[in-house]
């Protein structure tokens, strides 16, 4: 849409749509940037999981736990997230100096979950000032923070949703 205030994004315009976003990512961003020199790997045992399946998964052995004895395969998990993982075993397979960029990659879920979440609040009846107060406590929340600097499938499953649900709405 376009009116004689300029382009706007859903009645906002652009240029405060893209600074509110960017606010909303400032506080992950600076914790990725920050920590991402000594992740926690294995803290919430998925990560570790992911982390050797995604490896397997990029070695050609196949989805399994490479870290058990005779290697069996995995079961419990669901494969994208560690297929998508295994990109960073690709261009990096000098562990644990890739888990930086497996961190970077993670974190990338994060500003396509608060897009598909302003996308898909557009179809609620829900004012603008409303849909973008929601986006920006989600994007500044603690919880999207640690979700966005742990290697866990929370956030791509979450964007995943998000854009398939605007998609069938």
């Amino acid at each position: 849409m376009r009116n004689s205030n300029g382009q706007t994004l859903g009645g906002v315009r652009l240029w405060i749509a893209l600074a509110l976003l960017v606010a909303a990512l400032i506080p992950s961003a600076w914790v990725v940037w920050t920590q991402s020199s000594t992740p926690y790997i294995g803290v919430f045992h998925d990560d570790s999981i992911y982390l050797v399946a995604a490896k397997s998964i990029d070695a050609g052995t196949g989805y399994r736990v490479i870290s058990l004895p005779g290697s069996p395969h995995e079961g419990k998990y669901p494969p994208v997230y560690p297929m998508f993982l295994s990109l960073i075993w690709k261009f990096n397979p000098d562990f644990p100096n890739n888990v930086r960029a497996g961190l970077l990659a993670q974190w990338f879920w994060l500003p396509v979950f608060l897009a598909a979440f302003l996308y898909y609040l557009r179809q609620l009846p829900l004012g603008e000032k409303t849909r973008w107060g929601l986006v920006i406590l989600t994007g500044a929340s603690a919880f999207s923070t640690l979700m966005s600097v742990t290697l866990s499938s929370e956030p791509m499953w979450s964007a995943m949703f998000l854009v398939s649900m605007a998609w069938v709405e």
